[in-house]
C-alpha cells in the first residue's frame, strides 16, 4: 500500500507482487474469486514514462488465476478455506508504468450478485539509480577525486518515472561518506568550504574505493537497490588554470586574470607526472614567484609628496597583500638597511618567491623567500616611481624640505645660490630636472 492518492500500490521492478482479497458473503457462503484487466487480459507498455502509452498487448493467459497461488500451492492470508483467491506475479523492467486490475467476488449460486474492486498500480523504476561522475574539474577522470577538493554526487542520470518526494542516499564501502539529500546533484563538500580548512573533509584517506547510491520514496515506502562506482581518492588534483596563480595569490591583480573561487585556480603543487599523478609536489617546487623594482617608503620619513603620485598608498603587491592563511613570513632582507637608514624613497629590486609546503597541492603555504637589492637613490627632488628602475623628478616650484635659501643676481637666468650670504633669502624649490636650485616667491 501506499500514502500517495494516485495509486493504490507503488511497487518497483523486479518484485513479487501478491494479492490476498477478502469478501464475507452474507449467507456465509464461499465465495468465488476472479481476476480481470492488466496481466489477466493484456499487457501494456510503457518505456519511457507514464505519460508516453505504447501498446497494449493482449496475451492468452490469466496470469492472476494461473499463478501456483492461485491454484491453492502456496501460503495466502488470512487463512481461510477459500480455494483460488490469492495470486501473484512477478513484475520486471517491461512492466514500468501505472496499471490497473480488478478482482471480482461473486456468489457461486447466484453470480449476477458479486462485488468487485479495481486497483491501481504504479510499477517505479526507483530500482535504477545511476552515477554520472564525481570530478569538479572538466579535464580530471571522471571517477578521481581528493582529500583536498570538492566533488559532484551526480544521480541526475538515474531513472525515475514518478514524482513526489525522493531521497538520494550515497555511501562508501569504507563508511567514510555517509550524504542523504533529496537533490540529485549535489556538492560534497560545498564549494564554500574554505579551502585552507578543507583537507580530509571530502575523504580522510587515499586509494580506491566504492562510492554507492540508492534512492527511497517516503511516500511509496520504496528502496531500491544500490549503484556501484568505482572512486580514485588521490592526495590532490593536478588541476591546470593558466589565468589564475594558486591560492592565495588568485585575488591578485598583477598581469593575469583573477577568480573569485580559490579551488578553479591552479594547484601548481600537485604533480601530473607519470609515477606521481596526484600527489604533492615537494617543499623545493617554487609554487609563486614575482620579481620587480619597488620603492622602499617610510611612513614617518620628511619627505613632501610629489604630486599626481601615491608615495602614501603604494600598490598591492602579493608578498604584501593581507592573505591570513600564511604562515609567519621571511623578514624582508633589505641589503645594508642598518647601515643606511637614511635610505628613505630609494629603488631596490625585489624578489619574491614561495615554495610548496608539500602537504598542500591547491594552496601555495610553503617557505618564503623576499629579498629586496638596493638599486638606486633619488635626489632630494626626485621620488622612486613605482615599478620603474630610474627615479622620476618632482614638478617645478615643488619646496625642497622648505630650506631657506641664500640667492643674488636676480635675473632671467634664475637664481644662483652663494653660500654664506644671508642678506638675500629664498624658500628652495625644485627645478623640474631633479635639482633644488629654483626658488618659490620673492626673495627677501
Amino acid at each position: 500500500c501506499t500514502n500517495n492518492t494516485e495509486y493504490d500500490i507503488i511497487v518497483p521492478v523486479n518484485y513479487t507482487l501478491r494479492i490476498s482479497p477478502h469478501a464475507i458473503d452474507p449467507d456465509e457462503e464461499n465465495v468465488i474469486y476472479s481476476y480481470s484487466g492488466w496481466k489477466a487480459d493484456y499487457d501494456e507498455l510503457w518505456p519511457d514514462n507514464i505519460s508516453k502509452f505504447e501498446s497494449e498487448i493482449r496475451i492468452p493467459t490469466n496470469r492472476w488465476e494461473s499463478s501456483p497461488l492461485y491454484r491453492n500451492e502456496g501460503y495466502c492470508t488470512p487463512e481461510i478455506e477459500e480455494k483460488n483467491r490469492c495470486a501473484e506475479i512477478w513484475i520486471g523492467p517491461n512492466d514500468i508504468g501505472p496499471h490497473e486490475f480488478t478482482v471480482y467476488a461473486k456468489d457461486p449460486d447466484n453470480p449476477a450478485l458479486y462485488d468487485y474492486q479495481t486497483i491501481r498500480i504504479l510499477v517505479d523504476t526507483v530500482a535504477l539509480p545511476e552515477i554520472r561522475n564525481l570530478t569538479s574539474y572538466p579535464e580530471m577522470p571522471l571517477n578521481a577525486t581528493s582529500i583536498e577538493d570538492p566533488f559532484i554526487l551526480d544521480a541526475t542520470a538515474s531513472k525515475l518515472l514518478m514524482g513526489g518526494a525522493i531521497n538520494y542516499l550515497w555511501t562508501d564501502n569504507l563508511n567514510n561518506l555517509n550524504i542523504s539529500t533529496t537533490s540529485p546533484k549535489t556538492y560534497s563538500p560545498s564549494f564554500n568550504t574554505d579551502i585552507k580548512l578543507i583537507k580530509y573533509l571530502p575523504f580522510n584517506t587515499t586509494g580506491t574505493r566504492v562510492l554507492s547510491l540508492s534512492i527511497t520514496k517516503p511516500d511509496a515506502n520504496l528502496s531500491s537497490g544500490n549503484a556501484n562506482f568505482p572512486v580514485d581518492v588521490y592526495q590532490c588534483l593536478p588541476h591546470r588554470n593558466e589565468n589564475s596563480a594558486i591560492y592565495p595569490y588568485t585575488d591578485l591583480e598583477f598581469g593575469n586574470n583573477t577568480i573569485t573561487n580559490p579551488f578553479l585556480a591552479d594547484h601548481s603543487c600537485c604533480r601530473d607526472d607519470a609515477g606521481f599523478w596526484g600527489t604533492y609536489a615537494g617543499t623545493t617546487t617554487a609554487c609563486f614567484e614575482q620579481s620587480s623594482f619597488v620603492c622602499r617608503y617610510i611612513s614617518d620619513n620628511n619627505a613632501p609628496i610629489p604630486k599626481n603620485t601615491n608615495i602614501g598608498n603604494s600598490p598591492v603587491w602579493p608578498a604584501d597583500a593581507a592573505l591570513s592563511f600564511r604562515p609567519t613570513a621571511a623578514k624582508p632582507k633589505i641589503d645594508n638597511l642598518a647601515l643606511f637608514p637614511d635610505r628613505i624613497n630609494d629603488i631596490y629590486y625585489r624578489d619574491y618567491k614561495q615554495y610548496c609546503s608539500g602537504d598542500r597541492g591547491n594552496v601555495c603555504n610553503g617557505l618564503q623567500e623576499d629579498n629586496w637589492n638596493y638599486q638606486k637613490s633619488c635626489g632630494v627632488c626626485q621620488y622612486c616611481s613605482w615599478g620603474e628602475e630610474d627615479c622620476a623628478n618632482w614638478d617645478v616650484g615643488i619646496a625642497c624640505n622648505e630650506q631657506k635659501k641664500c640667492v643674488s643676481n636676480f635675473g632671467s637666468d634664475g637664481y644662483v645660490n652663494i653660500q654664506g650670504k644671508t642678506d638675500i633669502v629664498a624658500i628652495a624649490a625644485c627645478d623640474g630636472s631633479g635639482n633644488c636650485d629654483a626658488v618659490i616667491g620673492n626673495p627677501r
